[in-house]
């Protein structure tokens, strides 16, 4: 299990990641995602990408139940403590 306490002091300041995640996505990976894509966030941490990225369908993956709280209502958050994510598990026809 990853270290939970670890993890959450990446950023002291949420809004700081986020703001980066912003124009990030904004200026530079939002121009290689169509609108009517699907995007899965292999390891989303806080969501900063998924929750700022614009597609038609948004999953954000983690391996700890309590990262969910920072997927947005639009982004299906997937717990899964083994990787590889199994496939199977996605809802059908979310990529093609």
């Amino acid at each position: 299990m990853i270290n939970t306490i670890m993890y959450e002091n990446l950023f002291t300041d949420l809004q700081d990641g986020n703001s980066i995640w912003k124009t990030l996505t904004r200026n530079f990976f939002q121009k290689y995602i169509d609108k009517n894509d699907s995007v899965l966030d292999y390891g989303s941490g806080y969501c900063e990408f998924i929750n700022n990225i614009s597609c038609r369908t948004r999953f954000a993956h983690g391996l700890n139940q309590s990262f969910k709280k920072y997927a947005d209502k639009y982004a299906r958050f997937l717990e899964n403590d083994k990787f590889p994510i199994d496939i199977n598990e996605m809802p059908k026809h979310s990529f093609q």
